[in-house]
């Protein structure tokens, strides 16, 4: 019976591919198309658990038979005639029950099978497995893994008409207890590593349920690097330039105290994210993932240097919005501005780069704050924000919300003489009236 389920399951496979599983056939994956085929494999092997528990336990209920601890079917009679037509009906519902205990036996088997072939890939190194380098990325744990491979192969497969990511359906995949329904819980919180990486974004969730009752996608460019292609979104390039920046920190003039300060805060996001969960602050009812710095001060006096070189000194891309630009672009109605805040803030994680507002008041404006506070305060990143007319749109609010601020002034004389013997190469030629 086991061999005739793993059949019927494989015939599946070959019907819709034209193979059985990779994972089957191979010692390791040759291309990143085959692993995905397999996940797309995984996903109809879970769909048909889930189909198969939900058909069983809906049908149970609606003629009220019970599963009690034992796996026995018992019946709640009413009268002799519903106790003599639910009878008919037993052997139907125990050959349900033995095909799901065949499909749960199987799943188990190949999930390992596969897992098998995915660590020999990445041990090989010939191939490069984009799912799997984003897990390593933001060390996504295993369970949380299980369930994301069910996420992908439903964005390569249409394996349902319904929304296949509600936790009624999930909790098919395993059996009933409370540390799954913790763990599924935990999966689409704010504090999820699958949600705070950009992997997963909860959308429309109902008033007062958190994220628990809400439609679970992945973004569609999260799915482009699944599938390997790594180009930045191209209605974001109309506003934001990504590059790896190559000013050196230590060319930038400006005063040592406040440079020594910027950089203890940017160095040190990571130990401050490792202490605030340490000391149990993602729990408390004010949840703050990032942080915002406030870069104020007349045009050409080093903010936007300032920036680069934080970002090239921790290692990491800029991303450099124009922000009037980007409103502007936006604006048609709150949910548009909403949506494509989001997608900014997803292609800066995705390319591990630091975000720059340059000139932004229009993104604190009393119109846009409303927008615009919230997807930053669940950013998990720092936000660096540049502006010259700070004065006309911060306030309390505001104020209590930016973690730092820093105020450019113009350069005094030595500063200045500095300046220009940065600006200017040793080995370019200076007439001699020239005296710096």
């Amino acid at each position: 019976m086991k061999n005739h389920t793993q059949n019927e399951l494989f015939d599946l496979i070959k019907t819709l591919f034209g193979h059985i599983p990779f994972c089957y056939e191979l010692e390791s994956y040759h291309s990143n198309e085959q692993y995905l085929e397999d996940i797309a494999a995984l996903s109809i092997f879970q769909s048909r658990l889930i189909l198969l528990k939900k058909e069983l336990f809906g049908n149970a209920l609606r003629l009220k038979i019970q599963i009690n601890k034992y796996d026995y079917f018992d019946i709640i009679n009413e009268s002799e005639q519903d106790s003599s037509n639910d009878k008919k009906n037993m052997n139907s519902y125990k050959k349900s029950f033995m095909e799901i205990a065949q499909v749960k036996s199987f799943l188990k088997m190949f999930y390992k099978q596969f897992r098998n072939i995915v660590k020999s890939t990445i041990q090989k190194g010939h191939t490069v497995l984009f799912l799997e380098e984003m897990y390593q990325k933001h060390k996504i744990p295993e369970f949380d893994k299980y369930i994301y491979y069910y996420f992908v192969g439903g964005n390569i497969i249409s394996i349902s008409e319904e929304n296949p990511y509600v936790r009624d359906s999930l909790i098919q995949l395993f059996d009933y207890n409370v540390r799954i329904m913790t763990q599924l819980e935990r999966l689409v919180s704010n504090d999820s590593k699958l949600i705070k990486s950009g992997m997963l974004r909860c959308e429309d969730p109902i008033y007062g349920s958190s994220n628990r009752l809400c439609d679970i996608v992945i973004p569609q460019r999260v799915v482009s690097l699944i599938f390997g292609n790594d180009q930045e979104n191209p209605e974001i390039l109309e506003y934001a330039k990504v590059y790896k920046p190559t000013v050196d920190l230590e060319d930038i003039v400006i005063k040592p105290e406040i440079k020594n300060r910027v950089i203890a805060l940017v160095k040190g996001f990571n130990e401050y994210e490792k202490i605030k969960k340490s000391m149990g602050f993602e729990k408390g009812l004010i949840k703050k993932n990032g942080y915002i710095i406030m870069l104020e001060g007349l045009s050409g006096t080093g903010k936007t240097l300032l920036a680069e070189g934080l970002a090239k000194y921790i290692g990491k891309k800029i991303m450099n919005i124009d922000t009037s630009s980007f409103v502007y672009r936006s604006m048609k109605n709150e949910r548009i501005l909403s949506s494509a805040f989001n997608e900014l803030l997803l292609e800066a994680k995705m390319n591990d780069a630091l975000v720059f507002f340059d000139e932004c008041e229009e993104l604190f404006n009393p119109w846009h704050r409303s927008v615009f506070l919230p997807v930053l305060e669940k950013f998990n990143g720092i936000i660096l924000c540049a502006t010259n007319l700070s004065q006309r749109f911060v306030d309390d609010a505001l104020n209590r919300r930016i973690l730092f601020r820093i105020h450019f002034e113009l350069p005094e004389f030595n500063e200045r003489e500095l300046i220009w013997k940065k600006h200017i190469p040793d080995n370019a030629p200076l007439e001699k009236e020239v005296d710096i």
